[in-house]
C-alpha cells in the first residue's frame, strides 16, 4: 500500500470510528428538509413500489424490525431513478436514497438525506471523475476523486451484482467503490460468491483494503437462485439506532417482501 493510500485508509477508519461512537443531531437544510416532507406526503411520486425491507438490529433480540423501507423506480427520459424511503415505527421518513443510472445499473448521480443527523450528501459521476457534496451543520464541503472500479450506491447496489451474476458464479471478484454520502467519499470494495445452499446464493461484499477490513465488517447480501431477487442483507446501513442518549452507526439483518413482479 503506498503513502496516499495509507493516508486515505487511516482518515476513513478516523471517520469510522468516530461514527461507531455516536452521531451527532443536526438540522437539515431546507431543501432537504422540503424533500423529506413531499416524500411523506407523497411516496407514489417517487415510482412503482419493487419491494419492502424490514431492518432488523443485528445485535438485538428483539423481535420487531427498527425500520421499515421501501425501493420505488420511475423512468427519467432513458433513465431511471432508484429511491429508497426508510421509515421509523412511528411511520415517519428518516432518510432517503435516490440514484439515477441506466438499465445496467452504471451511477450518474446518487444523494442522500438523513434526517436523524441533519446531513445531505451527493455525487456526480463525470466521465472517471467522483464530484461529492456534503452538506451538515450549515456548513457545504466538497470533494472529488478518480474512478478505478464501477461506482455503486445503495439503490443500486442489488441491480448492480445481477449484472455481474455470471461472474460472480465463475468465481471471479468484482472491484467497486460504494458511494459513503455521509462521508463526502467513496471505499474500494470486492464483491464474491462466497457460498450457495438450498436455492440461495451468497454474494460477500469486503474492503479492498486490509487495513479498512480490520475494522469494518463484511456485508453480505443473500438472492433466491433462481429468480436472482434479493431476499436478505446483513451489514451497515443508513438509519441510525438510538442507544441511550446517542445515535450510533448500526449493523443490521434486513428481510425484504417482493411486491412488483420484477426487480428493477
Amino acid at each position: 500500500m503506498n503513502t496516499r493510500s495509507l493516508r486515505l485508509a487511516a482518515a476513513v477508519l478516523v471517520s469510522l470510528a468516530a461514527c461507531a461512537r455516536s452521531t451527532p443531531r443536526g438540522a437539515l437544510a431546507v431543501a432537504p428538509a422540503a424533500e423529506l416532507a413531499a416524500i411523506q406526503r407523497a411516496p407514489d411520486r417517487s415510482g412503482e413500489r419493487i419491494y419492502e425491507g424490514r431492518v432488523f438490529s443485528r445485535d438485538s433480540t428483539r423481535t420487531a424490525p427498527l425500520y421499515w423501507y421501501d425501493r420505488r423506480v420511475r423512468a427519467a427520459g432513458d433513465q431511471l431513478i432508484s429511491t429508497h424511503i426508510t421509515r421509523d415505527s412511528a411511520g415517519s421518513v428518516v432518510v432517503t436514497q435516490a440514484a439515477e443510472h441506466d438499465a445496467n445499473y452504471a451511477l450518474h448521480r446518487a444523494n442522500l438525506i438523513q434526517r436523524q443527523s441533519g446531513l445531505a450528501g451527493s455525487v456526480e459521476v463525470v466521465g472517471k471523475e467522483l464530484r461529492f457534496t456534503l452538506v451538515k451543520d450549515g456548513r457545504v464541503s466538497t470533494a472529488t476523486e478518480s474512478a478505478d472500479a464501477p461506482l455503486i450506491a445503495g439503490p443500486t447496489t442489488f441491480g448492480f451484482i445481477v449484472t455481474r451474476w455470471d461472474a460472480l458464479q465463475r468465481g471471479e471478484a468484482v472491484p467497486v467503490r460504494f458511494a459513503v454520502l455521509e462521508m463526502n467519499k467513496s471505499i474500494g470494495f470486492v464483491l464474491e460468491r462466497v457460498g450457495e445452499d438450498g436455492g440461495r446464493t451468497t454474494i460477500r461484499m469486503s474492503a479492498s483494503s486490509w487495513l479498512v477490513r480490520r475494522f469494518l465488517a463484511p456485508t453480505y447480501f443473500y438472492f433466491d437462485s433462481a429468480s436472482r431477487k434479493v431476499v436478505g442483507y446483513d451489514g451497515r446501513v443508513p438509519p441510525l439506532e438510538q442507544v441511550g442518549d446517542e445515535l450510533r452507526t448500526l449493523d443490521a439483518r434486513v428481510r425484504y417482501t417482493h411486491v412488483a413482479a420484477s426487480f428493477r
